[in-house]
């Protein structure tokens, strides 16, 4: 495990780079930091760990105004930006950068590649439901609890059947923290990153 900083726009963000003998990795963006989120969360900790058992490397950092992250908290809009900074950093390192979030950070992952010419694969892990979905050509796998109260199966059912490139997987007996379904989200990332 690596530790450091890149420079963002609020200044030093820092990161955890776990690295591993393919050539591909996977950013992981944590949930909500009003709420606790951090990049040492449970969920994302169990998509590390399945990417890393796959040879794919992984990089946690943290949003703006986290841990030893400056800034403040900007509701989603600066912590694009914070992602794009990370993705400038590592991108170079890989021929494939998969983005990954949960919760508030699937939120920011599906805005960054809104926004952003460079199709990525993305592995969204219970992403907020309440602001419409935006319309992606890339390859997007979500993932979700059956009782979440706040990613709606409905509304992810609907958006990934609009497109072929997008695949929804439910847990069942799970809601939004899903820390406690660990073997389960496990399984299902390594059927999406083996595939």
């Amino acid at each position: 495990m690596e530790f450091g900083t890149t420079h963002g726009e609020m200044g030093n963000l820092e990161w955890m780079f776990e690295p591993a003998s393919s050539a591909s990795a996977m950013v992981l963006c944590h949930p909500h930091p009003l709420y606790g989120g951090s990049m040492l969360d449970g969920v994302l900790e169990v998509a590390s760990r399945a990417a890393t058992a796959l040879e794919i490397s992984t990089i946690r950092f943290n949003f703006r105004g986290v841990g030893a992250s400056a800034g403040t908290h900007d509701k989603g809009t600066g912590e694009v930006s914070d992602l794009a900074a990370i993705v400038k950093e590592f991108a170079p390192r890989f021929e494939q950068l998969i983005l990954g979030g949960y919760s508030f950070g699937g939120r920011v992952v599906l805005a960054y590649a809104s926004q952003s010419v460079q199709v990525n694969d993305l592995v969204l892990i219970a992403p907020p439901t309440q602001d419409a979905l935006p319309d992606l050509t890339s390859r997007v796998d979500v993932i979700v609890g059956d009782n979440d109260s706040i990613s709606s199966t409905g509304v992810l059912s609907e958006w990934t059947q609009a497109n072929p490139n997008r695949t929804l997987y439910v847990i069942d007996d799970a809601d939004h923290f899903l820390v406690a379904n660990a073997p389960d989200i496990s399984d299902v990332l390594q059927r999406i990153l083996s595939s």
